[in-house]
């Protein structure tokens, strides 16, 4: 048989073992959200290959040390006789070994769109789809998983109309009046991503400024490029992946347009709640998340798969992204709120008249996330009420040590007492944002093993029941711990060592 020390590592290795490997708990982390117009596809089983490798190359990509698979997918160009959003689920499923991915697809036919997402990461409250020109918006409505309701937050999954005639420019604009009236009637403060086919010409073109004028659903450009699409844009440049035609029917000419973007309101660049992790967002330090897969700036009218020395992606994620889709897939990395969890430690039942008693309490950013960046701070305060004392302020980062404060009993007087210990957060969104330890003890002299506040012979009764039969004690005099009220030698219980003190305490004037 093992040792309990053995046993305990063992079983603490086996959970770590079914963590890490996703057999027992969801893969947590801070959000990895995806935009990907796929060309109606995936249609066959070479279709299915390619998108897996594509899915593996955006769960591997480290940036500010976050890497993990995708939570959401705004899909472009789906078809639902064709299953495409079903066979996106069934890939990602069969590529992480979970189980944990599901769609949304409103309605049917071709050129719509789907989100399909991480049932472990985030929920969906509500979704809705409603034409905006020729095509229909998909608005949903998400949830943190193990966070309340302040934690959600909206995407659109849109596709513009494409073309650069006058009509064209006028629809697009059009397009992104009826967007941001959506997105406005949602209020002030809302946690916003479009995400899609924009079909943009450029920056400055009327659709996009009307994305990015003043109101409630204002637009920001997380990477916040001034003019595109030209050389110093390259980078984020998504359309064409290709320099000639494919069977597909796809676009060609090279990577060349920024045609698919996210774009976010301000609450998701203020740093706190759920916000964009990258240097537009107001604290942050690191680089951006934002990022078009495989376009690593070394392309320019020409296609993904050019060449391949020197290439931030190897040669099968290059070719698959040609092969896949005439657009690259547009990720970006969002934290998570803080949440709170609180500690308390045992209060004690009763307390010497006089005497400094602290109860601990534990506070910890617990925001499921790999990194520390990967949440908002959570920013607390407590505050004490009744015969309690203490009230202070703290900062913890998630993956850190958890704060520890103090409150102080009121031991001025004798009987029975209460107060409470109230924690609270104003942090964004923050998850258990208010908490309340409720503490109730009785204050007495040493020695007054029946609590009536005096120590005399009616407490040797008493004392000798504290000694032979703890639980008979407790069961008469409930409001007395006798490891404190008996303790005459300090050390920590009652015990025959104490008889001496107790009977001294008698013989006292």
């Amino acid at each position: 048989m093992y040792p309990p020390k053995i046993l305990i590592i063992t079983c603490k290795m086996l959970i770590l073992f079914l963590v890490c490997h996703g057999m027992s708990q969801p893969a947590y982390g801070q959000l990895r959200i995806c935009s990907f117009n796929t060309l109606s596809k995936p249609a066959t089983a070479i279709d299915d290959g390619l998108q897996r490798v594509i899915m593996s190359a955006i769960s591997t990509r480290a940036v500010n040390g976050i890497a993990k698979r995708p939570d959401i997918l705004a899909l472009q160009e789906q078809n639902s006789f064709l299953g495409t959003s079903d066979s996106t689920v069934a890939n990602l499923n069969n590529e992480f070994g979970v189980s944990s991915y599901e769609s949304i697809l409103l309605s049917s036919g071709s050129f719509r769109q789907s989100y399909v997402y991480d049932s472990a990461t985030v929920t969906p409250i509500d979704a809705s789809e409603f034409f905006i020109g020729i095509r229909v918006a998909l608005r949903t409505q998400w949830k943190l998983v193990g966070y309340d309701h302040s934690s959600v937050f909206y995407t659109y999954c849109v596709h513009f109309k494409a073309g650069d005639n006058a009509g064209d420019l006028s629809l697009r604009n059009t397009e992104a009046l009826n967007l941001r009236n959506d997105a406005d009637s949602l209020g002030p403060g809302s946690h916003l991503i479009y995400m899609g086919d924009f079909n943009f010409a450029g920056h400055n073109e009327a659709s996009v400024l009307t994305m990015k004028a003043s109101g409630n659903g204002q637009a920001f450009d997380p990477v916040a490029l001034p003019s595109w699409p030209n050389l110093t844009s390259r980078q984020y440049l998504t359309q064409s992946t290709r320099s000639s035609s494919l069977p597909d029917g796809g676009a060609f000419g090279g990577i060349d347009d920024r045609f698919d973007l996210q774009l976010v309101s301000g609450a998701m660049l203020d740093g706190e709640g759920i916000s964009y992790v990258g240097p537009t967002s107001s604290g942050f330090i690191g680089d951006h998340s934002y990022h078009a897969l495989g376009n690593d700036g070394q392309v320019y009218n020409g296609a993904i798969n050019a060449f391949y020395t020197g290439r931030e992606q190897p040669a099968s994620v290059l070719d698959a992204l040609h092969d896949f889709s005439d657009h690259l897939p547009v990720i970006a990395d969002y934290q998570f709120p803080s949440r709170m969890d609180v500690d308390f430690d045992p209060a004690p039942i009763s307390a010497v008249l006089g005497s400094t008693v602290e109860i601990g309490f534990h506070i910890e950013n617990s925001a499921p996330v790999s990194v520390s960046i990967g949440a908002d701070e959570l920013d607390y305060e407590f505050n004490t009420s009744g015969d309690l004392n203490g009230n202070g302020t703290g900062t913890v980062a998630a993956l850190d040590a958890a704060g520890n404060e103090l409150a102080i009993l009121d031991t001025s007087s004798f009987g029975a007492h209460a107060g409470t210990i109230t924690v609270m957060t104003f942090s964004q969104q923050a998850a258990n944002a208010f908490q309340v330890q409720n503490v109730e003890f009785f204050v007495t002299v040493l020695g007054d093993m029946n609590g009536d506040f005096n120590v005399d012979n009616f407490d040797v009764s008493p004392f000798s029941l504290a000694l032979l039969d703890p639980v008979a004690y407790a069961a008469s005099f409930p409001m007395i711990d006798p490891d404190i009220i008996g303790d005459f030698n300090n050390n920590g219980m009652m015990d025959n060592l104490d008889i001496n003190g107790f009977a001294n305490a008698l013989l006292a004037p």
